[in-house]
């Protein structure tokens, strides 16, 4: 899977057709915000779902509740989702390691796993092969970098194309 863009996630979601691990990093915040709602609407049709949204901080993240989490079936709905935010995958102990690859490369197709990135910068350690692979075969990572003049131009006027007013390129980029 790998490393995906922006605009092919943005696709995949658009389509309904997310995949089932996906980590968000990056500085922009409101990008990596705005498609982790975008993706919690996809999967479970509502952004909020309480019987199928299961969210975790990475400090006081156990494995055991992870794995229960994505083994539970959803309820009345085709799909669950599973988000951790600011785990560190890649310093973790040995043991640990290898409960996190077997969870990665068992996850079921009714459940959407995602790791957010806020806090903690997202890096993957190559010295960690064995994690590297299976993230790599398992889960497609998508960037959020800081967007530059130009895109965040298109961005406002596309935004205010959306709600049917205008503006110049001149004052959408001031």
């Amino acid at each position: 899977m790998g490393e995906l863009k922006i605009d092919a996630f943005r696709k995949r979601l658009k389509e309904g057709a997310p995949d089932r691990c996906y980590i968000l990093y990056g500085e922009e915040r409101y990008l990596r915000e705005h498609y982790a709602r975008e993706l919690r609407k996809a999967v479970l049709g509502q952004e909020d779902d309480p019987f199928n949204l299961r969210q975790y901080e990475g400090k006081d993240l156990e494995l055991t509740e992870l794995s229960e989490a994505l083994d539970a079936f959803p309820s009345f709905a085709e799909r669950s989702l599973v988000e951790v935010r600011d785990f560190d995958l890649f310093h973790c102990d040995e043991d640990t390691t290898k409960q996190l690859i077997s969870l990665l490369r068992e996850l079921s197709d009714y459940c959407c796993l995602v790791f957010l990135y806020d806090t903690l910068n997202y890096k993957p350690d190559k010295r960690k092969k064995l994690m590297c692979d299976a993230v790599n075969a398992c889960a497609c990572s998508v960037e959020f970098p800081v967007q530059g003049q130009g895109e965040l131009t298109r961005w406002v006027i596309r935004h205010f194309d959306a709600h049917k007013k205008t503006i110049s390129r001149d004052d959408a980029a001031y």
